[in-house]
């Protein structure tokens, strides 16, 4: 007499035990939405798959092992960061623009000494065939092999308050279509060449994928209110004495639900003085961050 678990199409056979077993345990490591609301045990867990059809068994195992456990983690980092760092430590995101020589024979090697993250955001900027003064494709490759992130800063760094739609699309997907050709991950953080942002730039951002984008302003990221795609930040450099002082008092004043987005270009900035770095500044810098035990992140981590 066949079994009255085969008679129906949307049953799952009992000998499917094991895979459900499987699919539990990979929950644990990767839980899904479905377990977390209902706070399900591994005995009601069981018993409601073998009770549901074939199709909410796919759904499940879907969600429970296809999608990474950062993407949840992730979001509500978006949104804030967890309470030990807002209440013990300060927030600082370390950006660069530019993509300039010196961020990877400088810049680099010093912060992986510190252990602090970044993100590099890189374009090919007017003379960027100048290897004295632009770092090449193979040497963008190499920050993201040593961890640090890499932003889209647009091909060729116009104004985007100046552009039509189409040049927008097609100054972001260059840097993109870059990436992929050189095995670095697709960005999902901009920043607005020269601060310019436009609302049909925003529009097109998020279509794409960004999660953050970076201008100026010179405030904190507050969050819970700031606008993701409008991530303020306080530019760095020795013209108008925006250096050491100015950048520690920046983080000294930042509210506790904060976070302070650094903008550096070169160290040195040999193509562009008016944002220069000094190296000696540079330092002391990291090592006053490193000294107050500050959170230093990239962009995609605020």
């Amino acid at each position: 007499m066949q079994r009255e678990d085969n008679k129906n199409p949307n049953k799952i056979p009992l000998h499917n035990e094991e895979l459900v077993s499987i699919i539990w345990k990979t929950s644990q490591k990767r839980p899904s939405l479905y377990i977390i609301i209902l706070g399900l045990n591994q005995q009601t867990f069981q018993r409601e798959i073998m009770n549901r059809s074939r199709i909410f068994f796919a759904i499940l195992f879907c969600c429970t092992c296809l999608l990474p456990s950062s993407t949840l983690h992730a979001r509500n980092n978006a949104q804030a960061p967890d309470s030990t760092h807002i209440q013990n430590r300060k927030t600082v995101v370390l950006t660069f623009d530019d993509a300039t020589a010196s961020q990877r024979t400088f810049v680099a090697p010093l912060l992986k000494k510190m252990g602090f993250g970044a993100t590099f955001f890189v374009c090919e900027f007017k003379g960027f065939e100048n290897k004295e003064h632009y770092m090449s494709w193979s040497q963008i490759r190499e920050l993201a092999q040593m961890g640090f992130e890499i932003g889209n800063h647009t091909h060729s760094h116009p104004a985007m308050s100046q552009l039509d739609r189409q040049q927008i699309e097609e100054e972001i997907r260059y840097i993109e279509n870059k990436c992929q050709e050189y095995g670095i991950a697709h960005p999902i953080t901009f920043a607005y060449p020269g601060y310019s942002t436009s609302p049909e730039g925003i529009e097109i951002l998020r279509a794409r994928g960004y999660r953050y984008a970076r201008h100026g302003n010179d405030k904190p990221y507050i969050y819970g209110e700031s606008d993701p795609m409008m991530v303020p930040s306080y530019a760095v450099h020795e013209k108008d004495n925006r250096t050491y002082e100015f950048m520690r008092n920046i983080i000294e004043q930042c509210p506790d639900n904060g976070a302070i987005v650094l903008c550096f270009h070169g160290v040195p900035d040999l193509a562009h003085n008016h944002v220069h770095t000094s190296p000696q500044t540079f330092k002391k810098i990291m090592k006053y961050l490193k000294k107050e035990n500050c959170r230093v992140i990239p962009l995609c981590e605020l």
